[in-house]
């Protein structure tokens, strides 16, 4: 074709013949250095090995992490693959290991920890477009259970080396995100004591909330939704992208993070003889049939307290607040899954 339309504007002249024919090398030229260019960079991109990055926290959980390295040198094998493994030194530093592996153009950023160091990795990639692997090495890895992800490394690492990627909701609470929930009241209380506990598990958690129970004064809550509002003496209240605490147990067992929807889960005040029956709902994941307990769909909500109090987000304590902003916007973030 390029032949033909070269040759019809000679129009017999000799001149314009030989300029024809010197125009048509030029054209098969480009066609065929575009051509190479093509493969060259299809070649490229189909060879070029997948950068993944590990993020160790060595402090979470109870679950030896020594062996982790060479289980993920077994099965991510170079040269398909370019591997760094590193361990976070201190609290925050899973962030920025995280920020430095967007900069380094990484394909996968993999946190192994808890719950903790998941929120604090994933809030570094929403938006980015940058894929997230997770090893569950915490005490609870409430993430990691509502996406199906087990706690055997070999198979949390299998799963990444699969790839399958779900766009996950990224809610937020007081400008920082969360991707589990968050909460005030007792649940917060606890988990501000956990975090300062020298052990960890479900039995020291377990310890922690028997100890505090008894002499816990329950708060007085006004959660403004849309046009409701709630006005209650409240033992915590929750707002859930995953319905997961951790350990298996589940608060609103039907919650999903990639739905575009969160949760309000309140438990209002009871007697403190009814703990037995509460924490037996709790264990087999019915709270909900408790009269005592409400859940509200929700994509935003303002909490005020009558007084500055304990606030939780995916388990890390933070600084006591009066008011709490809680919305979800359009940001996602992209998790690996089974």
């Amino acid at each position: 074709m390029v032949n033909d339309f070269f040759s019809s504007m000679s129009f017999g002249c000799p001149y314009l013949s030989q300029l024809t024919h010197r125009n048509e090398d030029c054209a098969t030229g480009l066609v065929i250095f575009t051509l190479i260019s093509i493969l060259n960079l299809s070649f490229t991109l189909l060879f070029m090995p997948k950068k993944i990055r590990f993020i160790v926290n060595p402090g979470s959980g109870i679950l030896p992490k020594f062996n982790l390295e060479s289980n993920v040198r077994s099965i991510f094998c170079e040269p398909q693959y370019y591997l760094e493994y590193i361990i976070s030194e201190y609290p925050g530093h899973p962030a920025v290991l995280a920020r430095e592996a967007i900069e380094k153009s990484v394909d996968i950023v993999v946190a192994a920890g808890g719950d903790g160091t998941v929120s604090e990795v994933a809030a570094e990639l929403v938006g980015t477009g940058v894929k997230m692997g997770i090893v569950p090495g915490g005490s609870g890895n409430g993430i990691a259970t509502k996406l199906g992800i087990p706690r055997l490394q070999g198979e949390a690492l299998q799963i990444i080396s699969r790839g399958k990627i779900m766009e996950a909701d990224a809610p937020r609470v007081n400008g920082k995100y969360f991707f589990s929930q968050c909460s005030q009241g007792f649940e917060a209380l606890v988990a501000h004591r956990f975090a300062g506990a020298k052990f960890r598990g479900f039995l020291r958690y377990a310890s922690l909330v028997v100890q505090n129970y008894f002499q816990y004064r329950d708060r007085q809550y006004s959660i403004f939704l849309n046009e409701r509002v709630i006005t209650e003496s409240m033992f915590f209240w929750e707002i859930t992208n995953s319905g997961s605490l951790g350990y298996g147990i589940q608060t609103v067992p039907k919650a999903a993070m990639n739905d575009g929807q969160l949760e309000l889960f309140v438990v209002k005040s009871f007697p403190k003889y009814w703990i037995l029956p509460m924490a037996f709902l709790l264990l087999i994941n019915k709270l909900l049939w408790s009269r005592y307990v409400m859940i509200i769909p929700c994509t935003a909500a303002r909490v005020l307290c009558n007084e500055d109090h304990y606030l939780q987000i995916d388990g890390d304590p933070l600084a006591e607040h009066r008011e709490v902003n809680v919305h979800l916007g359009p940001e996602k973030w992209k998790v690996i899954v089974p």
